[in-house]
């Protein structure tokens, strides 16, 4: 055989690794951002709704405080009325004082009646927060060192648990 007869056999490997992918990474990066603004937005939701919660607790409890107070003034008034009305009555009070204080006791009236509605507005308004039935009662209870012992505001772990 000659030499021009040998044969020759060549070969080749090739390969590719991808280092980078651009398109990956930016798909990737944007679904990382998606999630990470998702909780971001779940935890704003749960912090608007314990603020929006507790400033409606807040209201139910000023409107129980005021109409309280205005009780009181309502029955101071009522008092005052009945003495000026006796002493009226043993001419040593005058009639002015009397109607002074009928007219008084119409506007502490018309206050009491006033705060026991702001006190229901308040009520349902703290209902809608919590996504509880708008008349379903809830019953407050004074939290304080006098009462002694673990004092719950509504009697119920849920909601408490919520605020």
């Amino acid at each position: 055989m000659c030499s021009s007869d040998l044969w020759q056999t060549q070969g080749g490997v090739k390969l590719e690794q991808l280092i980078f992918d651009y398109g990956v990474w930016k798909s990737v990066s944007l679904a990382r951002q998606q999630v990470e603004a998702a909780e971001r937005d779940l935890e704003i939701t749960r912090l608007d709704t314990a603020q929006n919660s507790i400033q409606a607790y807040i209201s139910v409890l000023q409107g129980r405080e005021l109409l309280r107070v205005q009780k009181e003034n309502m029955e101071s008034t009522r008092n005052h009325l009945g003495i000026a009305r006796v002493r009226m009555e043993e001419e040593v009070g005058s009639r002015e004082d009397v109607l002074r204080l009928e007219s008084e006791y119409k506007g502490a009236l018309s206050s009491v009646i006033q705060a026991v509605f702001d006190m229901k507005k308040a009520s349902l308004e703290f209902n809608q927060v919590l996504n509880r039935p708008q008349e379903s009662p809830f019953r407050l209870e004074d939290i304080g060192p006098g009462n002694g012992g673990v004092a719950s505001a509504f009697f119920t772990a849920r909601v408490d648990a919520l605020i």
